[in-house]
């Protein structure tokens, strides 16, 4: 086959008109060592996808894609199985402390005495507490906002590791561009020449 044909052939190819027995011979012209000089940026992409096309796939190939797919499915139950469980557990606990607390000061049975006589001065001591009771409780969360902390960042590097399969798959579509930029030179050329 000449190089006129395969330019025909070629023009069909990326506008997605061919037939499989015309890829084929596609294939089977980009696979000679004697390519035409201005069609040669284009035979890496062929030997890539004539390399491709002969892979076959294992047998297992079917069990694991399905398997794979039904474990996505079981993480996806454990992990709202785990929400459930945090938020019983949160539940339940806070509802021991409030528990504790009725048992502990026994509210309905003793009656709340006076102890200051002054209410500016029961006021003040009040707020001694109160404020001596933020305190720890605000030096008690710290830890957790590290922890929060530390979980953003977290998904912030997942989201970076997902960075390298892109840049895999750009390098494909780059040879593909390639081959692309090259047909447009061609098809140029071919326009000049049959006008």
């Amino acid at each position: 086959m000449n190089s006129q044909e395969i330019e025909k052939i070629l023009e069909r190819y990326f506008n997605g008109e061919t037939s499989r027995d015309e890829e084929l011979a596609l294939n089977a012209f980009f696979s000679k060592k004697d390519v035409p000089a201005h069609l040669k940026s284009l035979k890496p992409m062929f030997n890539y996808l004539d390399e491709a096309s002969q892979e076959e796939l294992d047998e297992d190939f079917d069990e694991r894609f399905f398997s794979n797919i039904s474990k996505k499915e079981n993480t996806k139950k454990r992990s709202v199985c785990k929400l459930y469980l945090y938020v019983s557990t949160g539940v339940a606990a806070s509802i021991l402390v409030i528990l504790g607390l009725f048992y502990q000061f026994d509210v309905f049975s003793s009656k709340m005495e006076d102890t200051f006589s002054d209410p500016a001065v029961a006021y003040n001591e009040a707020r001694k507490a109160l404020l001596f009771v933020s305190y720890k409780f605000n030096s008690g969360l710290e830890p957790a906002k590290q922890l929060a902390s530390f979980d953003n960042t977290m998904k912030k590097i997942n989201k970076v590791s997902g960075f390298g399969e892109g840049v895999e798959n750009m390098e494909k579509v780059s040879a593909y561009q390639k081959g692309l930029e090259e047909l447009s030179k061609f098809s140029k050329y071919y326009k000049t020449e049959t006008n």
